[in-house]
């Protein structure tokens, strides 16, 4: 991570992280000059994502959600 080439190409992007605080993370391995790349999230946490998959995805119902978290499935 302190290799003057990933310095030089911008490799790493710092994102600030809700739990981990600022880390850096890798970025896009290339660059265009007329379609630029860029992150914009951090990893998300563990189970952030679970409403968006299992109810709008997947099709469970919220009532399913609630009875999976209960049961320690997700």
């Amino acid at each position: 991570m302190s290799s003057p080439q990933i310095k030089a190409r911008g490799f790493l992007t710092e994102i600030d992280h809700p739990v981990a605080g600022r880390l850096a993370y890798p970025s896009l391995p290339y660059h265009f000059s007329k379609t630029p790349g860029r992150l914009e999230r951090p990893a998300p946490l563990v189970g952030q994502h679970n409403e968006e998959i299992f109810h709008h995805r997947l099709g469970y119902t919220k009532e399913d959600l609630v009875k999976f978290k209960e049961a320690g499935v997700v």
